[in-house]
C-alpha cells in the first residue's frame, strides 16, 4: 500500500481511503478521462492506495504533466458525473421480482426477503433445502437486478453452472441482458498434452474422447453452449469423468504449451470474449477464489499480480454477488491459498525420468521425509490430544527448514526437456509449495496421507480475513444460498466467521426446509456394535451391514465414507460379491467420473452401489431426470457408516479450532452431515427412501452427538429386524 496525497470536492468525513480506493478504481477501470476541476473547491487529504492504483495515477499525471492530486480529483469528478447521469436504482419502485412466477411457491417469500436485504446493501443468508428450487430463485434475483441496471456475478460449483444457465435462460429479461460463463485456463484441457498422457498409458477411452473433439458428456453443458452461442468442449470436468487420475496441473491450458491453432484455446477465447459485455456473469467458486487472490496480491504489493487485470473478467466492483451452494465457497478460497507436497509422488515421478541430476533431488526428498517422520513420531509420544498432525511455522520444526531449503535447491538444478511437460509441471508445483513453506508468514502442517501413510505437507495462509475483506469491500450487495448455512435454527455465525463477512452487513433470513423432504424417508435405526476405529473388525461388521442393505435395496445405494482408508476397507470387503454393481471412488476414479458411471448403470436397469467419499457428500447430483419423482429410485438407500467428524482439514478451519476449541469441529461436522443427507431427496414427491447411519456412538447419549440426533429426529424412524 502507498500513502498518496489526493484532492477532490466534498470528500466524506469518514473512511476516506476506502471511499477513494473504490471510486478511483471504478473511474480508471472504466477508462474515464479526468475532468478539469476548479482548485478553489478542492479539499486535500492523504489516503492509502494499492500499489497498482497509485502507479496508475502517477503514470497518468506524468503523461498529462499535472499533479497527482489534481488527476485524482479529475477522476473522482468524472466518476461522480457519470454516476449522477445514470438512473437511480434506489428511486425505482419495486413491483415484484422478475421471473417470480417461475420460482417455487415455497421459496417466493424467501426470494422477496433476500431482495429486500440486497436492496439495502446487505449480505443476505438464505438457507433452503437442496431440492427446494434455489437455482431458479437466484435466477429471478439476478434478472431483477439487471432490470435495474446492475451488473451481477453468480458463483457456484462448476458442476452446477449448467443448471444455472438453463434457469437464467428461462427468464427472458435475464437472457436478453447477456449471459456469460467465465472459465479459467485450469478449467480447459490441452488436447496435445492430454493425448500425450493418454498415449503413454494406453488409455483408449480417453483417446477416443479426444478424437471425437472433446465434447461435453453432460447434455446440460451442450444446452448451455447453445444458450451462450458457443460450442463448449475440452473441459477438464469431462476429461476427469473419462480418466480420474489425470495429472491436472500438467494437462490444462495453464501450461501455455501447444496453444497455436489449438481448438481448446479457440473455445476458451470465444467464451472469454462474451464476458466483458454480459450483464450476468456466471463463474465457478474457483474462479471467484482466483479473483479474491488477485485482490489480495495487488493490495499487498505483489508485482506479478499487479501486471494482470483484477480477477480476469470480473469487474473490480460487483453490484450484486449471488453465491449458490455457498457452504463450499470458503473451501475453494482456502484451497487457493494452500499448497500441498506429496513427496512420494514427486519421488516416483523423478525415478521414472531420465534427468541426469535426479539422484541428488531424490536423496533430498528422503532426508526431508525422514525428518518429517521423526517429528511426527515425537508428536505421537507426546501428550497432545491431536497426534495425527503438527501445525506451526516452518521454524517451529527443528531441523526441517534446512531440509526443505536443500530440496528446493536440488529441484532448481533439474532442467527437464520441453516435451517432458508432466515432469516440468510437477517440479514447478513442488517448488512453489516449498517456497511457501519457507516464507515467514505461512502456516505449515505436517501429516501422513490417510491411505498410504506417506509424509505430506500443507503450507499456506490460515487467516483469510484480509483477502475476504477485500472482496466484501468491492461487493455492493450479496446473497448466500445453500441448504446448510445455519448451525442451529437461524444462526449463521459460523458461516459468517468462515467467510469473514462484516457483522453489520449480515442479514439472517428464516430458513426453508419443507416437510416433504423428510416425509418419505425411513430412518433405519441400525448400528454396528463396534465404534468406528479403522480396525478390520469394524470394517468387517460394516461390510456385512452394507452388503445386506444393497441386497434389499430397490434402487441404487450410495455409501458416504469419511476417508479413503474406510472407502477401501468397505470396497475390498464387497468386491467379490458385488463386483458388477460396485463403483469405487479412489485417486484413479474421481467423484464426477463415478457419478457418471453410477447414472449410466442405473439407467440400464442395474442397482449400482457407490462407495464414495470427498466431493460426493455435497456435490454430485444423482437423480433420474427422465422419471417422475415418485419413480426416481436412483438413490433408494443412503448409508453413512461413520459420522463426518474432523473432515475439514483446511488451515483456516484449524485456525478456528485453535481459537474456539472443538465446538467448531462439531458445528462443521453437523453441517457436513446435513449436506450428506441432502443426497437422498432431490425433488418434491419423491418415493420411499431408506437412510442408514451405522455409527454406534449416536446411541451413547454423549453431548457432542446431540446435534446429529436432533437432525435425525426429523425423519420417521424404524429399527430393522435382524435376520437370525
Amino acid at each position: 500500500m502507498h500513502l498518496t496525497r489526493i484532492s477532490c470536492i466534498e470528500p466524506p468525513e469518514e473512511m476516506r481511503s476506502k471511499w477513494a480506493r473504490e471510486i478511483l478504481t471504478d473511474a480508471i477501470g472504466q477508462g474515464l478521462t479526468p475532468a478539469t476541476v476548479s482548485s478553489d473547491r478542492l479539499v486535500s487529504f492523504t489516503v492509502t492506495l494499492p500499489t497498482d492504483l497509485a502507479n496508475a495515477l502517477d503514470e497518468k499525471a506524468s503523461r498529462l504533466n499535472r499533479p497527482v492530486a489534481e488527476i485524482a480529483a479529475g477522476f473522482i469528478e468524472s466518476a461522480r458525473v457519470k454516476m449522477n447521469a445514470q438512473p437511480s436504482n434506489a428511486a425505482t419502485p419495486h413491483k415484484g421480482l422478475v421471473g417470480e412466477s417461475l420460482v417455487s411457491s415455497g421459496l417466493r417469500a424467501l426470494a422477496e426477503a433476500t431482495w429486500s436485504a440486497v436492496r439495502r446493501k446487505k449480505i443476505a443468508f438464505a438457507e433452503a433445502a437442496t431440492s427446494a428450487g434455489n437455482g431458479m430463485m437466484l435466477a429471478s434475483l439476478a434478472a431483477t437486478a439487471v432490470a435495474q441496471g446492475q451488473k451481477v456475478v453468480v458463483s457456484a460449483p462448476f458442476s452446477v453452472t449448467w443448471q444455472l444457465i438453463e434457469e437464467l435462460a428461462a427468464i427472458p429479461e435475464a437472457l436478453s441482458s447477456g449471459l456469460a460463463l467465465l472459465l479459467t485456463r485450469a478449467d480447459v484441457v490441452s488436447p496435445l498434452l492430454l493425448r500425450q498422457w493418454a498415449t503413454d498409458r494406453n488409455n483408449q477411452e480417453l483417446l477416443d474422447w479426444i478424437d471425437e473433439g472433446g465434447k461435453p458428456r453432460d447434455e446440460r453443458a451442450i444446452n448451455a453452449g447453445r444458450v451462450l452461442g458457443i460450442e463448449l468442449g475440452w473441459l477438464l470436468e469431462d476429461a476427469l469423468e473419462v480418466a480420474g487420475n489425470i495429472p491436472v496441473e500438467s494437462v490444462t491450458l495453464e501450461t501455455k504449451i501447444g496453444a497455436k491453432g489449438c481448438p481448446a484455446v479457440k473455445m476458451y477465447e470465444a467464451v472469454q470474449s462474451l464476458g466483458a459485455q454480459a450483464s450476468i456473469q456466471i463463474c465457478s467458486h474457483a474462479y471467484l477464489a482466483s479473483h479474491v487472490q488477485q485482490l489480495f496480491l495487488r493490495a499487498t504489493n505483489n508485482t506479478t499480480a499487479a501486471q494482470a487485470p483484477i480477477g480476469g473478467l470480473l469487474p473490480p466492483k460487483i453490484d450484486l454477488l449471488l453465491i449458490h451452494e455457498a457452504h463450499l465457497l470458503e473451501q475453494a478460497i482456502s484451497a487457493g491459498f494452500e499448497h500441498e507436497i506429496y513427496f512420494s509422488t514427486v519421488a516416483k515421478t523423478l525415478r521414472t525420468s531420465t534427468l541426469p541430476r535426479k539422484r541428488a533431488a531424490i536423496e533430498q526428498i528422503d532426508k526431508a521425509t525422514g525428518r518429517i517422520s521423526e517429528l511426527l513420531k515425537e508428536l505421537r509420544s507426546g501428550d497432545r490430544r491431536d497426534q495425527s498432525a503438527a501445525t506451526g511455522r516452518i521454524t517451529d520444526f527443528e531441523g526441517l527448514h534446512s531440509k526443505i531449503r536443500d530440496l528446493d535447491s536440488a529441484l532448481e538444478g533439474l532442467k527437464p526437456r520441453n516435451k517432458d511437460y508432466e515432469l516440468r509441471a510437477t517440479i514447478e508445483a513442488t517448488r512453489k509449495a516449498l517456497m511457501e513453506c519457507l516464507t515467514d508468514h505461512s502456516t505449515v502442517r505436517l501429516e501422513r496421507t490417510s491411505l498410504s501413510k506417506h509424509p505430506h505437507i500443507v503450507a499456506g495462509k490460515a487467516n483469510l480475513e484480509t483477502p475476504l475483506g477485500f472482496l466484501w469491500d468491492q461487493v455492493g450487495a450479496a446473497a448466500l444460498v445453500s441448504a446448510t448455512l445455519y448451525t442451529d435454527g437461524a444462526s449463521g455465525n459460523l458461516t459468517r466467521w468462515k467467510l469473514h463477512i462484516p457483522k453489520e452487513r449480515a442479514e439472517y433470513l428464516q430458513p426453508i426446509h419443507p416437510e416433504w423432504i423428510y416425509r418419505t424417508v425411513l430412518y433405519r435405526n441400525v448400528r454396528t456394535s463396534i465404534p468406528p476405529n479403522d480396525s478390520s473388525e469394524w470394517a468387517a461388521e460394516t461390510v456385512a451391514q452394507v452388503r445386506q442393505i444393497a441386497a434389499n435395496a430397490s434402487g441404487g445405494t450410495l455409501v458416504l465414507c469419511t476417508s479413503k482408508l474406510n472407502a477401501k476397507q468397505i470396497a475390498d470387503g464387497l468386491a467379490e460379491e458385488l463386483d458388477s454393481r460396485l463403483i469405487i471412488q479412489s485417486q484413479h476414479a474421481s467423484a464426477s467420473g463415478c457419478a457418471a458411471r453410477y447414472r449410466a448403470m442405473y439407467l440400464t436397469g442395474a442397482r449400482p452401489v457407490w462407495i464414495a467419499t470427498g466431493a460426493a457428500w455435497n456435490e454430485s447430483l444423482l437423480s433420474d431426470v427422465r422419471a417422475d419423482s415418485t419413480e426416481n429410485n436412483m438413490v433408494s438407500d443412503l448409508v453413512i457408516p461413520r459420522l463426518p467428524l474432523r473432515l475439514n482439514r483446511s488451515l483456516s478451519h484449524q485456525r478456528r479450532v485453535a481459537m474456539m476449541g472443538d465446538t467448531v469441529n462439531l458445528q462443521e461436522a453437523n453441517l457436513h452431515f446435513r449436506q450428506g443427507l441432502g443426497r437422498l431427496i432431490w425433488k418434491v414427491g419423491a418415493g420411499p427412501k431408506n437412510l442408514w447411519v451405522l455409527d454406534c456412538r449416536l446411541d451413547q447419549k454423549k453431548p457432542w452427538a446431540a446435534g446429529f440426533n436432533k437432525t435425525l429426529s426429523l425423519y420417521q424412524s424404524k429399527p430393522r429386524v435382524r435376520e437370525a
